[in-house]
């Protein structure tokens, strides 16, 4: 890596901090070929999807009075 492309940085869309370019994904998609989020953010994002449609997630839902499955298909958008 060479001086220049360490002092190269972007703003995090999500944290609104501002990291070096090697702190995000790559992302062919944008213009400057780095992803919107941070790593950190990234992360964080992923447990949290990971998190919501886990099946203990899911079966705890279940398990209350007043949700039904039709109700956790239509909450999540998946098919249980």
């Amino acid at each position: 890596m060479t001086e220049e492309e360490r002092n190269i940085t972007k703003h995090c869309k999500k944290c609104k901090r501002t990291y070096p370019l090697s702190s995000f994904y790559n992302d062919k998609s944008t213009s400057d070929g780095k992803q919107r989020y941070c790593k950190f953010c990234m992360k964080e994002y992923q447990r949290e999807g990971f998190n919501k449609y886990s099946k203990k997630t899911i079966l705890q839902l279940l398990c209350k009075d007043d949700m039904t499955l039709e109700k956790v298909r239509l909450f999540y958008g998946i098919l249980v």
